[in-house]
């Protein structure tokens, strides 16, 4: 055989090949691109986004604030000296979900504002010395907290939460929850389940300690020695039980309340030491002054500012040496906030800080009966009422 007619035959097995071969290479990249997707479901790459130059800072304890209202975060950044002064080391953020599908497609221009500068808020926040506690939620002004959770619903939430996950990873949160008040907004068992669906999708994408926050007794509170519906839950993969305390029922009494605040720390302590968790955080002390939320004494007058900062002295004397973490609910939040109030000097004295004077960081302003300083100075309402918010659409 000659040379040509070898070159004849090797060009004619090439052309009877070709069509295999196209086929051989379309399928295989038909089945790259499938394993693309995958990929991109299944892990977030942070890779060629800008990385803030801080690094996620370890507390042994978090002494912390928790301002929802994403309205008034901007007072934070204006006091974080105040805070730091005064003992606070971390500031709990709660960023919204479920923005526009619970409100049937309309844009909601404020909370929607609100989410874009959360990374933002969370780098100043850091740049000032704190550290960010990132917590999603679905409370807002016009919503309501609990959800109906269809299959739906619950794909966008988890779709929401995984992506404030990426946004604590890069900017390098101290501590993420995937959803505040998990068990209000989702009811107990479907909460549970849900904790443990996305658990390995957090901790890929988050590298930091993960917290499931909850409230305690989100129908009532049962009789002493009762079991208490947290406890129902199953937190085992994560790090901190979160738990949220605040006074029952329309009537205040405070040795009741301080027998319910020891029983809670009891079942939440003997729950992390069930499902292998470091410890309990009280992720917030919810006390509500001055005709807020209608909590009364059994005197029939309503629970005013030195009452609130005495209630937060009891409980912070019970919380404090046996979590690992402490939260109060409001900073400049109206019927509730901590600033220019007797309860911040509560919260000075068990962080262990110092007495701020008027060059303490942002503005003293001091309270008076009946009047939040913020109301004073035309501040926000309280969440959950619409007044507040003008929305287009």
């Amino acid at each position: 055989m000659t040379t040509g007619d070898t070159r004849k035959r090797l060009r004619a097995c090439v052309r009877r090949a070709a069509p295999v071969a196209l086929l051989l290479l379309a399928a295989l990249l038909l089945a790259g691109a499938g394993c693309a997707e995958e990929t991109r479901i299944l892990t977030t790459s942070t890779a060629g986004q800008e990385q803030p130059g801080h690094e996620r800072l370890s507390l042994v304890y978090y002494k912390g604030i928790n301002e929802p209202g994403t309205t008034y975060w901007n007072h934070l950044l204006k006091d974080a000296s105040r805070l730091l002064k005064g003992g606070f080391n971390v500031v709990a953020l709660e960023p919204p979900v479920l923005i526009t599908e619970r409100a049937g497609g309309k844009p909601r221009v404020i909370l929607q504002g609100a989410e874009v500068t959360v990374p933002g808020v969370v780098d100043d926040l850091h740049r000032e010395g704190l550290a960010v506690f990132l917590a999603p939620t679905t409370a807002g002004p016009g919503f309501p907290e609990s959800l109906e959770a269809d299959d739906a619903l619950l794909r966008k939430l988890t779709e929401d939460v995984l992506g404030w996950a990426d946004v604590a990873e890069q900017r390098q949160a101290e501590l993420f929850a995937p959803l505040s008040r998990c068990n209000l907004v989702l009811g107990n068992e479907t909460c549970s389940g849900w904790l443990q669906e996305i658990l390995p999708a957090l901790r890929e994408r988050f590298q930091g300690p993960l917290a499931a926050k909850v409230a305690a007794d989100i129908e009532e509170a049962p009789t002493a020695g009762g079991q208490h519906d947290f406890e129902l839950l199953d937190y085992r993969g994560y790090d901190y039980l979160v738990i949220d305390i605040h006074p029952w029922g329309h009537v205040y009494n405070e040795e009741r309340f301080r027998s319910y605040v020891e029983e809670v720390l009891d079942r939440a302590e003997a729950v992390a030491a069930r499902d292998g968790l470091k410890g309990v955080i009280v992720g917030d002390l919810r006390l509500p002054r001055n005709n807020n939320l209608d909590v009364k004494l059994e005197t029939g007058t309503w629970l005013n500012e030195e009452q609130q900062a005495e209630v937060a002295d009891m409980v912070m004397a019970l919380a404090l040496p046996r979590t690992s973490g402490f939260f109060f609910y409001g900073w400049t939040l109206s019927g509730y906030g901590a600033k220019g109030f007797p309860v911040e000097d509560i919260l000075i004295r068990n962080f262990g800080g110092q007495p701020h004077g008027d060059d303490g960081g942002g503005t003293t302003t001091t309270g008076t009966a009946g009047e939040d300083p913020q109301d004073a100075a035309g501040g926000e309402g309280q969440p959950g009422t619409e007044t507040t918010i003008v929305d287009s659409g």
